[in-house]
């Protein structure tokens, strides 16, 4: 009984992993400073999938506030599908979701999450615009 049991742990732990792995395998996590230096390519598009009001407080400099799947596929219907996407939200949950989305669904190829969101943004240092938001 406890061979078998030892026996499916090992298999779920290695079914999670390799599930975990093809999630990423279609975008890649950056770091801050890699999130930084792709910022500053030609055909870039940073998205920031936070709701609107944490948008509003502070953002990376350029990103287009993208709160919803619905608005998501709408925007990026406009984009070149060859354009560098670079996703960001908070913590890197809502953003990997959305980095998903966009290369399992819509079939981009070039999308980067910021792995840990703006937190890792903040901690190393990097600005960001605090300018006043308002709707239209």
């Amino acid at each position: 009984m406890r061979t078998i049991s030892l026996l499916f742990t090992i298999l779920f732990a290695i079914g999670s992993n390799f599930s975990q792995k093809n999630q990423t395998d279609c975008f890649k996590l950056l770091s801050a400073d890699d999130f930084n230096l792709k910022l500053y390519q030609d055909n870039t598009v940073v998205i920031d999938v936070r709701i609107l009001k944490e948008y509003k407080r502070s953002r990376i400099p350029g990103a287009v506030s993208i709160p919803d799947k619905e608005t998501l596929v709408s925007f990026c219907n406009n984009l070149d599908v060859n354009a560098t996407i670079l996703v960001y939200c908070s913590d890197g949950y809502r953003s990997e979701t959305a980095s998903l989305i966009l290369c399992s669904e819509l079939k981009y190829k070039n999308i980067y999450s910021l792995n840990r969101g703006l937190e890792s943004w903040v901690d190393r240092g990097y600005d960001l615009d605090k300018t006043r938001f308002r709707n239209k």
